[in-house]
């Protein structure tokens, strides 16, 4: 055999050696970069896609669910146990100050009942000239004399302002050379010193003892938090709970002190009767307060439920959405 030949089947034996290694080279060289480098890669990108699959279905499932939402300017509901303890189950701006309309009687029947040095339940009240001009006044006349107790459910039941302001005018005894106003101006006193010094409503503000205002943007008027009125509220069921009580009457015959039958003071407040376990309640309206209530309902464990709702659209919307929050929060 030839040198040339030799040479020649040396090298295709080499060559068959070389290619064969660069292949088996080339496939363990493709399983590392699979194992090390895309595989990696292939499993980032699956769990990318599983979370994000992940996260449009929680969003598919939270855009099913409506949001509730009270039309108002601001509400708050909470729940009391019977240890005292609270917890709020529904806030919308509770702590926006706005003036509150006649939820105001609220703190003028607490001044009554926290200062019993000044007044009994069975005062004789003398009806002004000045209290009659606070609304309508339903056939009572001037000089007419009424009880305080019957003015206290004239007030809470229907909301009456003559009441309010009868009752704030015959502040302290008869021996107190004071006149009508500056009664009224030292109840008014009290109402601000309850508030703010011994409630520690710090938000709460009041300038008259019925809640009405003068229509105009820029005056004063009695001003509160839904916060606020919520803590009031259980001041009142905790110390005078009498008040809530005569607030939730249908009706009360208002009569003077001779028992001559005057007129019936009948509640304006719609939810009594629709909603369960109702304990208490009170309403205002004023055009720039708009509509506002205090719900008060107590359930079989004696938990308490307060809701507030402050500043609705109209008389009517005040009741609507305050059911709406009731019913939304309410545990039987």
């Amino acid at each position: 055999m030839s040198r040339r030949i030799k040479i020649f089947f040396v090298c295709f034996a080499v060559s068959i050696f070389f290619f064969w290694g660069i292949n088996v080279f080339s496939q363990d060289l493709e399983d590392f970069l699979f194992d090390f480098y895309y595989k990696p890669l292939l499993a980032q990108s699956s769990l990318i896609d599983f979370v994000n699959q992940a996260n449009d279905e929680q969003e598919t499932e939270e855009n099913d669910v409506p949001v509730f939402e009270i039309e108002a300017k601001s509400a708050i509901s909470v729940k009391i146990n019977s240890k005292g303890e609270q917890e709020i189950l529904f806030e919308k701006d509770p702590d926006a100050v706005l003036p509150i309309a006649s939820l105001s009687k609220l703190m003028t029947a607490w001044v009554v009942f926290q200062y019993p040095e000044y007044y009994e339940l069975s005062d004789s009240i003398l009806i002004s000239e000045e209290a009659l001009e606070k609304n309508e006044n339903f056939g009572v006349k001037e000089n007419e004399e009424i009880s305080l107790e019957t003015l206290l459910y004239s007030m809470l039941v229907e909301s009456s302002n003559y009441s309010a302001y009868a009752i704030a005018e015959n502040l302290g005894s008869k021996e107190e050379h004071l006149t009508p106003k500056e009664r009224v101006e030292a109840f008014i006193y009290l109402m601000n010193l309850e508030a703010k010094e011994n409630l520690k409503l710090e938000n709460t503000d009041f300038i008259n003892c019925t809640g009405l205002d003068d229509g105009s943007p820029y005056s004063l008027k009695n001003q509160s938090t839904a916060r606020d009125l919520a803590q009031l509220s259980w001041f009142i069921l905790s110390e005078h709970p009498e008040i809530f009580d005569a607030s939730i009457k249908p009706s009360y015959p208002v009569s003077n002190i001779y028992n001559e039958h005057i007129y019936l003071a009948t509640n304006k407040n719609q939810l009594i009767g629709q909603l369960s376990n109702v304990v208490g309640g009170k309403t205002g309206w004023t055009y720039m307060a708009g509509g506002c209530i205090v719900l008060i309902q107590k359930n079989e464990s004696n938990e308490c439920f307060i809701h507030v709702i402050l500043g609705t659209d109209s008389q009517e919307s005040r009741f609507s959405e305050a059911k709406k929050l009731a019913q939304h929060v309410y545990q039987p």
